[in-house]
């Protein structure tokens, strides 16, 4: 919205890129499915790395939104393991 941005809003604009650190997004993953009942094949490292390094945390967020939605409409209760 240009109505952010007018002069005397802001005293400083910062860019904060998005972390290609595999280890970030395992921290990321770890905090969005805090209360997710994982199966026990499921390795947050495994998906991190498997991530492109273009990934934010909205697109994390999308990522475990569609494993939980997968989950409960599998019947199964748990997010599974995805091939």
């Amino acid at each position: 919205d240009a109505a952010l941005l007018r002069p005397g809003r802001f005293d400083c604009l910062q860019y904060i890129g998005i972390s290609s650190s595999k280890e970030n997004k395992e921290n990321v993953l770890k905090a969005l499915t805090r209360k997710f009942v994982l199966h026990d094949d499921v390795s947050l490292k495994d998906v991190a790395e498997r991530c492109p390094s273009t990934y934010s945390g909205a697109d994390l967020y999308a990522l475990c939104t569609e494993a939980w939605i997968h989950g409960a409409k599998s019947g199964e209760g748990e997010v599974i393991r995805m091939s």
